[in-house]
């Protein structure tokens, strides 16, 4: 999708828009709370690992930096009357 819509050609041009935009794309795509947690579990650590790779293999200067926020965007909303990260974003534009 980062390819596809916003030209990304490389994980070191990822940013926090593209991870964001990915997982609003998801949620309109109908996809589930449960696989929506899976996939950003699986970001967190590629980032994690592309992290660990640059400080041990690159320079300073072309560090990567990752594209995960600080927080998870999605958490089990089920049952506790929380917003989704769908209506919460959508309702803010």
């Amino acid at each position: 999708m980062a390819r596809s819509e916003h030209g990304v050609k490389s994980i070191a041009d990822l940013n926090e828009e593209h991870y964001k935009g990915y997982i609003v794309h998801l949620s309109e795509k109908g996809i589930s709370e449960g696989h929506k947690i899976n996939v950003e579990t699986s970001l967190r650590l590629l980032e994690k690992g592309f992290l660990k790779r640059s400080e041990r293999f690159e320079s300073v200067s072309n560090r990567f930096e990752g594209f995960c926020p600080e927080k998870r965007l999605e958490t089990r909303t089920r049952g506790l009357g929380a917003v989704p990260l769908y209506n919460w974003i959508t309702q803010r534009e």
